[in-house]
């Protein structure tokens, strides 16, 4: 089992990789930003899991945590155009069994809202299963 560490190249490159996928493109000046964004969460995924390590297994909700995150800080900073941001990938509504979650809002920045929510919240039920009992 590969164990996550530190931040790195192909963690940024990872990253942009989500955030173009919002049509976000990053810039060198987001690099450090979205640096100590991963390692915030990387310690915060540590401490729920009371683990010194954190498994592979958790790498891409860790991503999509740190996209959430650093999208809802630029959206909080007024320093984020949502005019310039494709939402049309995004499907509008997601149904699993009885559960229906609608993302679509009535304005472009209501459904960021909602696709940021589902990125911060990424990994919960994943969390679960590596969490390890303090006795």
């Amino acid at each position: 089992m590969e164990i996550i560490g530190k931040f790195s190249d192909d963690i940024f490159n990872d990253l942009s990789g989500i955030l173009s996928s919002l049509r976000y493109k990053t810039v060198t000046d987001d690099k450090k930003f979205l640096e100590l964004i991963f390692m915030q969460n990387l310690q915060s995924f540590k401490n729920k899991l009371n683990r010194d390590d954190i498994p592979m297994e958790l790498y891409y909700p860790l991503l999509h945590r740190t996209a959430g995150e650093f999208l809802n800080l630029k959206l909080a900073t007024e320093s984020l155009e949502i005019e310039n941001l494709d939402l049309g990938p995004i499907a509008s509504t997601i149904t699993r069994g009885k559960v229906t979650i609608k993302l679509e809002g009535a304005s472009p920045k209501e459904t960021f809202e909602k696709v940021i929510r589902l990125m911060l919240n990424s990994g919960e039920k994943e969390m679960l299963r590596f969490r390890k009992f303090r006795w």
